[in-house]
C-alpha cells in the first residue's frame, strides 16, 4: 500500500507538539515537521521526528499598510494552505496524513486502511469538548491521502482529494483537538486577522465558503452585526444544502430570539431531518416563554437520527437542550 508520512506544521516547540508526535509516530513510517517561525532553531525537533525544515513563505513578509483592517505584522502567519502544502512536500511516502500541534490520534488498526484509490475516506475530528469531556463539535474529512491531494484556502484550509468517485466514513481512528480556552480565543483573533487580510482578494469576492469563514470569525469574537452581514452573503452564495443549513443556524446566533426564529425556521426547512434546527427552535421558544412550543420542538429533535453529514455537528445538542428545558 506504500509508505505513510505524517506531516505537522508548528510555530515553535511545545508540549502539544511533543504529544502530537508521540501520538502519530507508531502509526506511520516517518514524521515530517515544518517550522513556520524563525524563532526556534529550526533544525531541532522532538524525538520521533524524521524530517525537519523551515518555511517562511506562509508568513507576512512586511507589515500591512497603516489602517488596513487586518493589521498584520511582518512574520505573522498568513496562509495555512501554503504551510501545509510545503509540509507535504517534505514527505517521502506515497501516502500522507496530517495533524496539528494540539491534536492527537486515537484508534486501532492500520492507518493506511483509511486510503482507497478512488474513494475519499472521511474520519472524525473531535474539535471541542464540554466540562464532562463529551465532544461538542465534530466534523469529518479526508485524513490519509496520496500525492495528488491539494490544499486550498489560507484559513480553515481544505484538503481536496482528486479522482474520487465516492465518499465513505470510518470511525477506526479519531483525531482529537486539545486546545485550551485561551488557545481558542487566540485562534479566533488570528483567524479574523487572516481573513480580513485576504477578503479583498478577487478569488474570494464571491466565494461562499470564504464569506462563511469571515462571518463565523466575526461571530466568534462577538461582532454579531458584522457577522450577520457576511453570513447573509454566504447564505445567498451557498448551494450546498448541508452548509446552507449551518449558515442559517449561525445567523440565528447573531440576533435576539424574535429575529433569530426566522433563521432557525429557515434551517428547519432546509434540513428537517437534522436535530440541530429543532434544538435551536426549542431553545429560542423557551427563551421567549413559549415553553409548550419549546417542548414540541425538542420532541422533534429527539425523533431525528444523528445528522448524516461531514460538516460540524454537536452530538450532545439534543441532550443539552433537554437539560435547558428541565426535561433531562
Amino acid at each position: 500500500m506504500g509508505r505513510l508520512s505524517a506531516c505537522i506544521i508548528a510555530r515553535g516547540p511545545s508540549e502539544g507538539l511533543t504529544r502530537a508526535v508521540a501520538s502519530v509516530r507508531p502509526l506511520v513510517d516517518e514524521v515530517c515537521l515544518l517550522w513556520t517561525c524563525a524563532g526556534p532553531p529550526w533544525h531541532i525537533a522532538p524525538k520521533g521526528v524524521d524530517v525537519v525544515d523551515y518555511f517562511d513563505g506562509c508568513n507576512a513578509q512586511a507589515d500591512c499598510p497603516a489602517g488596513a483592517p487586518c493589521g498584520c505584522k511582518r512574520g505573522e502567519l498568513l496562509d495555512f494552505s501554503a504551510a501545509r502544502t510545503r509540509s507535504f512536500a517534505l514527505a517521502s511516502g506515497e501516502l500522507r496524513t496530517y495533524l496539528d500541534t494540539d491534536d492527537t490520534i486515537e484508534g486501532a488498526g492500520d492507518l493506511r486502511d483509511l486510503y482507497k484509490p478512488d474513494v475519499a475516506v472521511f474520519s472524525p475530528y473531535a474539535y471541542a469538548f464540554d466540562e464532562l469531556g463529551r465532544c461538542t463539535h465534530r466534523h469529518y474529512g479526508p485524513r490519509v491521502v496520496d500525492v495528488t491531494a491539494r490544499w486550498s484556502y489560507p484559513v480553515h484550509n481544505v484538503l481536496r482529494v482528486e479522482r474520487v468517485t465516492s465518499v465513505e466514513h470510518s470511525d477506526a481512528f479519531t483525531w482529537l483537538h486539545h486546545r485550551t480556552p485561551e488557545g481558542n480565543a487566540a485562534s479566533g483573533a488570528r483567524a479574523l486577522r487572516m481573513l480580513q487580510h485576504w477578503q479583498a482578494t478577487p478569488c474570494f469576492q464571491h466565494d461562499a465558503r470564504f464569506a462563511y469563514y469571515l462571518g463565523r470569525a466575526f461571530l466568534d469574537v462577538g461582532k454579531r452585526g458584522r457577522a450577520s452581514t457576511e453570513l447573509e452573503r454566504a447564505f445567498e452564495l451557498e448551494t450546498f444544502r448541508d452548509q446552507k443549513c449551518n449558515i442559517a443556524l449561525d445567523l440565528a446566533r447573531c440576533f435576539p430570539p424574535a429575529f433569530a426564529l426566522v433563521w432557525a425556521h429557515h434551517a428547519l426547512e432546509i434540513r428537517p431531518d437534522w436535530p440541530a434546527p429543532w434544538c435551536m427552535l426549542a431553545r429560542l421558544y423557551y427563551r421567549i416563554g413559549r415553553h409548550a412550543l419549546a417542548r414540541r420542538f425538542l420532541a422533534g429533535a429527539q425523533d431525528c437520527a444523528p445528522a448524516a453529514t461531514a460538516l460540524a455537528v454537536d452530538p450532545t445538542e439534543t441532550e443539552r437542550t433537554a437539560a435547558m428545558l428541565g426535561l433531562s
